[in-house]
């Protein structure tokens, strides 16, 4: 997924550009697998372009299980690993140390088909977060509506809801919330996912008791492996 992020804070404009690549491959007819790889960066104090400074490295697995009758999908993410450069908003914080966090994920997902071309999904994630001096869990929340403007076309409004469980104050059980719109296109014999959207983010920062909100444009890759690697 890449995308460009403007974040507005109170003496100064902020934004963010991140790219995230997901390879998924099927491992029988209920079974897949994916590995995601996301990179991010950031435009500084200065904010001349949204590319001049790192913000995040990150890696992640999951493994999926379908079950065709039901349309609900079980999710299981063993392990993810986060590389985070701090949000540069004042000159101090071009020299301040990285942090590494690592994350187990778990999640239930489930579709329903209202028409030919009209389907919901409802998806409840778990996460585990190993951050530096803190584990935190948050639960997380979706909700979306799929249009299938075409075989090849979809068009897909969600909203998500992130929650700390643990290890906060009752000050930040309020962890982000996202408002998206993408517009998806398959290709290569359905092997390419790619989409643009528009993304609305709303976050409360551990250290802040005021929100910042970003302003996305999000554009997602998934390429699918044929069984057997061909």
């Amino acid at each position: 997924m890449f995308s460009v992020g403007l974040s507005f804070g109170a003496h100064a404009f902020y934004s963010n550009a991140w790219g995230r690549a997901t390879l998924r491959l099927p491992l029988t007819d209920k079974w897949t697998t994916d590995a995601e790889v996301q990179y991010r960066r950031q435009s500084g104090f200065e904010g001349a372009t949204p590319f001049d400074y790192p913000l995040l490295l990150s890696f992640r697995q999951w493994a999926h299980y379908r079950f065709p009758s039901r349309r609900v999908t079980v999710s299981l993410s063993p392990f993810a690993w986060f590389r985070a450069n701090p949000t540069i908003r004042k000159s101090a914080d071009y020299d301040a140390p990285t942090s590494d966090e690592y994350r187990f994920s778990a999640a239930i997902a489930g579709e329903a088909r209202f028409a030919s071309k009209l389907g919901i999904e409802y998806r409840t994630a778990f996460e585990y977060r190993l951050l530096t001096g803190q584990d935190i869990v948050r639960v997380r929340e979706r909700l979306s509506f799929k249009y299938k403007i075409t075989d090849k076309w979809m068009l897909t409004p969600a909203a998500e809801l992130f929650l700390n469980g643990t290890s906060v104050d009752r000050n930040h059980v309020f962890d982000q919330w996202r408002a998206t719109a993408d517009l998806s296109h398959e290709m290569l014999g359905n092997r390419l996912s790619a989409s643009v959207g528009y993304m609305y983010l709303s976050r409360l920062p551990g250290s802040s008791s005021k929100t910042v909100a970003e302003s996305d444009l999000v554009v997602k890759l998934l390429y699918n492996l044929k069984r057997g690697g061909h």
